[in-house]
């Protein structure tokens, strides 16, 4: 692919999240702690830090120049997101799922997305259905770049857009954490290719999002409450594989 169209999913990604900015809840949050949450995603995301791996809390207020306390209030919403998890007398690690847990956030993700489908489909409004089909279009143009974290975004901001169209400020609040648990580490990592490419494809599909589109544009909110279940239940699937793949991994080293 020529340089010049290498970034353009990202490009669009930006303007499509400039107009939507009050869906994302982390916006309103201090300087600093935006910077101590994007880092700590970032070396989960490229594999720095591992599953299960001691996140030093000292070592952050220190790189950061700010206090313990003010750490802790930036990895809160890391640890409701699922990214990390505070273990009394122990400390921060980078949260680990059992496949039992996956398969229950994925349960409680069916649910948010299968609703705000059946909710949204008969009073979907062109602008709100032209985003979500042109944040289709990011994934599969970042996808064919190999560009995952702009696929990533892109897939985030298609689902909170969905639950956001709903209008209830309250349900966005809620979809959040469970939405992040299953777009964080549940989803491969950069250390897992090449097993990255094809997991991450199937877990941000871009057929099922245009389904999805169709039953919307059709206003057909049966059929867009089940292909919103198909869709999640077929990234729970992919995310179940993923995790026995990183089982026999662990077993391997």
């Amino acid at each position: 692919m020529p340089k010049d169209q290498q970034f353009q999913p990202r490009t669009t990604l930006d303007r499509i999240l400039a107009r939507h900015s009050s869906a994302d809840l982390h916006t309103n949050r201090p300087a600093i702690q935006r910077q101590i949450y994007e880092h700590v995603v970032h070396q989960i995301r490229h594999g720095q830090w591992a599953l299960g791996d001691k996140i030093v809390e000292a070592s952050l207020s220190e790189q950061f120049e700010t206090s313990i306390i003010g750490v802790r209030a930036a990895t809160e919403p890391l640890i409701a997101e699922g990214w990390v998890e505070r273990i009394p007398n122990r400390g921060l690690f980078v949260k680990d799922y059992s496949l039992d847990q996956i398969k229950y956030i994925y349960g409680v993700r069916e649910m948010f997305d299968a609703e705000a489908a059946r909710i949204v489909a008969p009073a979907i409004k062109d602008e709100q259905l032209n985003d979500l089909e042109s944040l289709n279009q990011v994934i599969e143009d970042a996808l064919n770049s190999e560009d995952f974290h702009a696929a990533r975004d892109a897939d985030a901001h298609f689902h909170r857009l969905m639950v956001h169209a709903v209008g209830n400020p309250k349900l966005v609040e809620m979809f959040e954490p469970v939405l992040m648990m299953t777009l964080g580490s549940l989803l491969p990592m950069e250390d897992e290719l090449p097993y990255d490419v094809e997991a991450t494809r199937k877990m941000l599909s871009v057929a099922g999002h245009k389904q999805i589109c169709s039953a919307l544009a059709q206003q057909d909110a049966l059929r867009a409450d089940q292909l919103a279940r198909e869709h999640v239940r077929a990234a729970c699937l992919t995310s179940a594989k993923l995790y026995e793949f990183r089982r026999q991994r662990r077993a391997a080293d």
